[in-house]
């Protein structure tokens, strides 16, 4: 189905939406929220002993524990940078299918909008170490594959080779739904249905994810060891 969108110059009116920094503010609470939960009540420190008892001495774990524990600030300090980040590479790869589509959308909607789809994937990071801390029994790193139901990965890790790992666990549910929630957000900015809309979303943030995807499978291939 051929997409159709406003025409060169047409202007596009934004939807009322939550305030970007109010949104922003619920990120990096969720995320350090998330952050706090799995490092404190899902990997704690026999998890750790479990792990890497066979591969570094008790003394060597403990020193690595204590160094881990006196630099945590510093995942609170930048996590908010990270998801800064994370949503100007989607708005990015958003405004460059705009570019492409000969749609003027303003940055600042785009990225207003990705913020937004982004609660998807804090209410799922919550969701999912709340799994991990009340329903799950976590002995070893490792066994956070076993509770991983929402992605491709869970369903292929036994038979692919590790260096597609990455792109299978991208494929997943919460993925799924941030494209959704995206797409919504673009509607009214793209002037178009839900479905020319969830196809804008997937020709451009979805060329951009398939991107980084190649770029994780280079790094494992070339430097992970498998």
């Amino acid at each position: 189905m051929e997409l159709t969108y406003p025409k060169q110059g047409a202007t596009t009116q934004a939807p009322d939406r939550l305030n970007g920094w109010y949104v922003y503010a619920v990120l990096c609470i969720a995320g350090m929220a998330a952050y706090f939960v799995q490092t404190n009540w899902v990997l704690t420190q026999e998890v750790y002993y479990n792990t890497l008892g066979e591969q570094m001495t008790y003394e060597r774990i403990k020193d690595y524990l204590a160094l881990q524990e006196k630099w945590a600030w510093l995942t609170y300090l930048f996590l908010p940078l990270i998801l800064a980040l994370q949503a100007f590479l989607a708005a990015f790869a958003l405004n460059v299918g705009a570019l492409f589509a000969d749609v003027k959308v303003p940055f600042g909607q785009l990225y207003r909008a990705v913020l937004i789809a982004m609660l998807v994937f804090a209410a799922a990071g919550l969701w999912q170490n709340g799994i991990l801390l009340f329903f799950a029994d976590i002995s070893a790193v490792e066994d956070l594959l076993r509770y991983d139901y929402y992605s491709l990965l869970a369903l292929t890790r036994h038979t692919l080779p590790q260096w597609l790992w990455y792109p299978m666990g991208v494929c997943n549910v919460f993925e799924a739904l941030f494209i959704g929630v995206l797409a919504y957000q673009l509607k009214a900015l793209l002037q178009k249905n839900f479905a020319q809309s969830l196809g804008f979303v997937l020709a451009s943030y979805g060329t951009g994810l398939f991107i980084w995807s190649l770029f994780m499978v280079f790094l494992q291939l070339n430097y992970g060891g498998s």
